[in-house]
C-alpha cells in the first residue's frame, strides 16, 4: 500500500492483459462480467480500468452496433400481437419475419 497524506491507495492489481487488449475485447462485444470472469476479477474492476483508460462504456445489455433502435420487421406491433393471439408462437413469428430466412 502507498500512503498519500492520509489516504491509503492500493496498487492496481495486475490483470495479466494490457488495458488496450481489455478495451479491444470489450469493443468486440465481451461484457464486463465475461471479461471479469476470464481474468478472475469483478466486473466492477474491469469497468473501472476501462473508464480510467477513457473507454466509453455501452449501455448495459446492448451489443455493439445495435444502436438501441428496434429493427423494422415490416409489420405493425398490432399485427404481430394479432398473429400471436391467433396462435403463432414467438418462434414462428420470428422465423416468418427474419429477412435472412430462405
Amino acid at each position: 500500500m502507498v500512503l498519500k497524506g492520509r489516504v491509503t491507495v492500493k496498487p492496481k492489481l495486475d490483470l495479466g492483459v494490457s488495458v488496450e487488449e481489455l478495451a479491444a475485447r470489450y469493443r468486440a462485444g465481451e461484457s464486463l462480467r465475461v471479461l471479469g470472469r476470464s481474468l478472475g476479477v469483478s466486473a466492477r474492476t474491469v469497468r473501472d480500468r476501462l473508464l480510467s483508460a477513457g473507454v466509453e462504456l455501452r449501455v448495459p445489455g446492448r451489443m455493439p452496433g445495435t444502436g438501441g433502435e428496434p429493427k423494422d420487421v415490416g409489420i405493425s406491433n398490432a399485427e404481430m400481437a394479432r398473429r400471436y393471439k391467433a396462435g403463432e408462437s414467438l418462434r414462428m413469428l420470428a422465423e416468418s419475419l427474419d429477412s435472412t430466412s430462405s
